[in-house]
């Protein structure tokens, strides 16, 4: 789909507000999150999809019915996604990824690091812009960035936000940056945190720095930091309320002893973990976003079920941009890969497309302790709640019991017709 102010259209949306305030009727399969969540915690499958509509005005759900309507937009109707976890600033980079994860994404030498140190700010501000228009148009309302380069990462982040088009639905779209302390760090050549009166050394000083102008911490694997600074670094997030998170068991196994001291947020892939892994996690209510696409890149596939079947919230995100991932693909990809999973190695068992729809809508935005503040649909909604929801093509033979095989299995972003967030939207251009 393309990226560009150009796909943004008033074309065809009624006005009939008595204010002149837009009106607006979508209508066909409404996914219902209570029913969804509901389905999730018991083990149940099916019932998430009604036949029905919802109408808007000023930005706003005014009305929720069931049954046929005719609408500005038809087909299958979602709350806006949510990709917990992207690394947006390396999309830029088009080279082909080594086959190793330490050769790909690894400080210093990794392919993605010797790129990022020679890119300059305006390709870095342009490149993260582009990626927040891009899933903007494909249905993401919440996306959370694990930014690189310290203080300068985040205000490149924050550059690039500003950049975007007032009309454009990005602007309306979440996005929470989630730094790192590259000071002090052995082998990092993504410096840039050091202010007068800070030792270069000095990560926890850095940290608390980066934590007055980002949304929370995204470190990379634990064992390049000493415990006691880590222990610093989660109370100054707590203290700010702000997110702790890191990468942990991407490659290799690790100890979750140290998930267990730490008390995260949550971690990022998890891929080499066990369910008794999982259940230290669940106690201390840590939770999880897996890259199906990414980890699949060098030969890893985490299980998301036995995440689920743990307790824990899990999470879907797109990671290194530089992959080229959607979420559709991402949700396709990790219901594939856990099929691949069931059939080929014993004790696993496969993913259904309810499970994993759920964590590309409610499970991220629970990882990302949004989901009491950020707005669904239908059910959910009140009337002064802003829409938020994105509407995918429906083929003619999807029923209520097809809607989430459909999303997940057959969806991509050609098929994204219509997405809002408040009074901001954007139309697929080629359909409308």
């Amino acid at each position: 789909m393309n990226s560009s102010e150009d796909g943004i259209t008033e074309d065809g949306v009624t006005m009939s507000g008595r204010d002149g305030t837009r009106r607006v009727v979508v209508s066909g399969l409404i996914y219902d999150p209570r029913v969804a969540r509901e389905n999730v915690k018991e083990g149940k499958k099916g019932g998430e999809f009604f036949e029905g509509w919802l109408e808007t005005e000023g930005g706003v759900v005014v009305e929720v019915g069931e049954g046929k309507r005719k609408g500005d937009a038809e087909g299958i109707v979602l709350p806006l996604l949510v990709n917990a976890h992207t690394h947006l600033a390396d999309g830029f980079i088009v080279k082909e990824m080594p086959l190793t994860l330490f050769d790909a994404v690894a400080p210093p030498a990794g392919l993605k690091h010797r790129e990022l140190v020679y890119a300059g700010e305006k390709a870095l501000v342009e490149t993260i812009k582009k990626g927040l228009m891009g899933f903007s148009e494909e249905g993401v309302g919440l996306v959370a960035d694990y930014r690189e380069g310290g203080i300068r990462g985040v205000e490149i982040f924050k550059k690039a936000e500003d950049a975007l088009s007032p009309a454009h639905p990005a602007t309306n779209m979440e996005a929470l940056v989630l730094g790192r302390p590259e000071t002090g760090i052995p082998g990092s050549t993504l410096g840039g945190d050091r202010e007068e009166g800070v030792a270069e050394n000095d990560v926890v000083e850095n940290a608390k720095r980066i934590l007055r102008v980002a949304d929370g911490l995204g470190l990379p694997e634990t064992a390049i930091y000493e415990l006691e600074d880590l222990k610093k670094m989660r109370a100054h997030a707590r203290g700010m309320d702000r997110l702790f998170s890191f990468h942990w068991a991407e490659e290799q196994g690790e100890d979750v002893g140290v998930v267990e001291k730490l008390r995260p947020d949550f971690v990022v892939h998890a891929v080499h973990a066990s369910m008794d892994d999982f259940e230290v996690m669940q106690k201390i209510r840590c939770g999880v976003v897996v890259c199906p696409v990414m980890n699949a890149f060098f030969g890893e596939t985490p299980d998301a079920g036995a995440m689920l079947d743990a307790g824990l919230d899990v999470g879907l995100g797109t990671d290194n941009a530089m992959a080229g991932s959607s979420m559709f693909e991402t949700m396709r990809w990790t219901y594939i890969l856990s099929r691949h999973q069931a059939r080929n190695r014993r004790g696993k068992r496969a993913l259904s497309p309810s499970e994993v729809l759920y964590m590309a809508v409610l499970g991220g935005r629970k990882v990302l302790r949004r989901e009491k503040t950020f707005p669904l649909l239908a059910s959910e909604n009140t009337a002064e709640d802003a829409a938020s929801f994105v509407v995918v093509r429906r083929p003619s033979e999807c029923s209520e019991g097809d809607a989430a095989n459909v999303v997940v299995t057959r969806t991509s972003t050609k098929d994204v017709l219509y997405v809002q967030r408040g009074e901001k939207i954007w139309k697929n251009t080629n359909v409308y």
